[in-house]
């Protein structure tokens, strides 16, 4: 079975301005806008690692896999 990364659900709350100009500022010096900054300060809280980061385990994981068949990713009938 394969892995899906693609984003789907929404997660979003209300904060105060002050609050949202902060995310605002420390979003940009991240280089990412608010939904980014957002999804890796989630993706930290639950993985303790960042978005990016997450995907690129997987991926080095799949790719490190040595001698494997690839029918063991097909979905069996």
């Amino acid at each position: 079975m394969s892995t899906s990364f693609k984003s789907t659900e929404v997660a979003k709350t209300t904060v105060t301005y002050e609050l949202k100009a902060a995310m605002t500022a420390k979003a940009h010096l991240a280089g990412c806008d608010n939904s980014e900054y957002l999804r890796d300060l989630i993706c930290m809280n639950v993985h303790g690692v960042t978005w990016g980061e997450y995907v690129a385990k997987h991926r080095r994981y799949v790719l490190g896999m040595q001698g494997t068949s690839l029918d063991q990713f097909r979905p069996t009938e």
